[in-house]
């Protein structure tokens, strides 16, 4: 079966169609179960920047085109002219780059990798990993890590969060002395802390948090001696803010227009500036227009992005050279599972042949002594060795090799246990080590 991944990107969709197919990882596993249903195998990854649907299919393309579009109650014309699709060695080397960072909005962000593996865990959770699937999140997993440690393409900890936060300092003159509001307690909200943590000099003078979990916004900010406020003074929270940083997982703005006015209306001075790092966005689309408030999204930080990868131009040609010899690698053990059966029943079919005609030949021959009957058992072992060894070697080693070992079995009637008859992936207790 082909392996395939479609999905879009911050390259090919709006951020208005991304957070209308974002799949927050709660929901995740209600769309798992959906997927099993519908294409029996697969995996889900939806980040700010892409949401994509890696599967395994004997359909064409389109079976998981409808699925991801009825998923996310989206047309599928609309969802069609921003999809990417990839098959097969072209859907191995996509994955394998946006675990490594190298087709994220910043090039090289290490979000990813943790982004990654919880789609893998949720997957792995909901039983829609097959061997072959289960072995191509955990070699991309680890590839995207040899990335990290043996080229400069992580150097500077660059992500969405430290662009923001830079720009953020250029356009108010520095943070020093300022009150930051942030939105959200998850990872993203506290990566905002850990990146304010670094130089105690360039650290607001007011830092509070509003989370819709009371405790968790708590135990944030004792962590990084901030403040926790109450979800519902959200608003009142923006009057005195410099700054606003929001990163919730909400499928609905937090701050949407009557809010926000009404915190303008008691400011004494200019609108915060506004960050919305979330996708779904926490503001209201219609807030700049409407309000003349600054809210950068995460695409309008592409520029940055963009900036980034021209300077790691050398560690990005490092980085693609790595992912090349790991998806061949990765190729190569999917090209021989998908011809096993077949080599098998072809080696079954030979020997029992072979072991035939030998018997018959030395029964012909009662006169030989031990030594002269290893001897033709040998040869004839030898004879069927070499017979094989240029077709196994080739349906092994070709991209056609599924549809040639399948000529081989009708040429040679052979009955070939199917591969999805293999040993299934190991549970997570059971991972593999290089999953480490």
């Amino acid at each position: 079966m082909p392996i395939l991944v479609v999905g879009v990107n911050h390259e090919s969709a709006p951020l208005a169609l991304r957070e209308r197919l974002a799949i927050p990882l709660a929901a995740l596993p209600t769309a798992l179960r959906r997927l099993r249903d519908s294409l029996g195998h697969g995996f889900i990854l939806s980040t700010c920047n892409r949401t994509e649907l890696i599967t395994l299919s004997d359909h064409d393309e389109q079976s998981a085109v409808r699925f991801l579009a009825e998923l996310c109650d989206v047309p599928p014309t609309e969802l069609a002219a921003h999809l990417r699709a990839s098959a097969d060695a072209d859907a191995v080397a996509r994955l394998f780059r946006i675990v490594a960072g190298l087709d994220s909005l910043i090039v090289g962000e290490d979000q990813i990798l943790a982004q990654f593996k919880a789609a893998l865990d949720a997957a792995s959770t909901a039983n829609t990993l097959d061997a072959t699937l289960h072995r191509l999140g955990q070699v991309a997993l680890a590839s995207g890590k040899r990335v990290r440690t043996e080229t400069a393409i992580g150097q500077g900890s660059l992500s969405v969060v430290s662009m923001a936060l830079r720009e953020a300092g250029e356009r108010l003159g520095g943070l020093s002395g300022r009150t930051l509001l942030i939105a959200g307690a998850g990872d993203t909200g506290e990566l905002v802390l850990k990146h304010l943590s670094k130089d105690a000099r360039s650290r607001p003078a007011q830092i509070a948090i509003v989370n819709r979990t009371d405790e968790r916004a708590e135990a944030l900010a004792r962590r990084y001696g901030a403040t926790a406020l109450p979800w519902a003074v959200r608003g009142a929270a923006l009057v005195a803010a410099d700054l606003v940083v929001s990163c919730t997982a909400s499928p609905v703005p937090i701050f949407d227009l009557p809010l926000v006015a009404e915190a303008l209306s008691a400011r004494p001075g200019n609108a915060p500036l506004c960050y919305d790092l979330a996708v779904p966005r926490d503001f209201d689309p219609m807030i700049p227009a409407a309000l003349g408030v600054v809210v950068r999204d995460v695409d309008d930080l592409a520029a940055g992005g963009a900036a980034a990868r021209q300077q790691r131009l050398g560690a990005v040609a490092e980085a693609e050279a790595l992912i090349r010899a790991e998806a061949d690698r990765f190729l190569a053990w999917w090209r021989g599972r998908a011809v096993a059966p077949a080599v098998s029943a072809l080696h079954d079919h030979a020997g029992a042949i072979r072991d035939a005609e030998v018997a018959r030949a030395l029964s012909r021959m009662p006169d030989l002594s031990a030594r002269e009957e290893a001897v033709v058992r040998d040869l004839a072992a030898a004879i069927v060795n070499k017979l094989l060894h240029r077709p196994v070697t080739t349906l092994k080693t070709a991209d056609a090799g599924a549809e040639m070992a399948r000529v081989v079995e009708d040429l040679f009637g052979l009955i070939a246990t199917p591969a999805d008859r293999l040993p299934a992936p190991p549970r997570r207790e059971e991972r593999l080590a290089f999953a480490d």
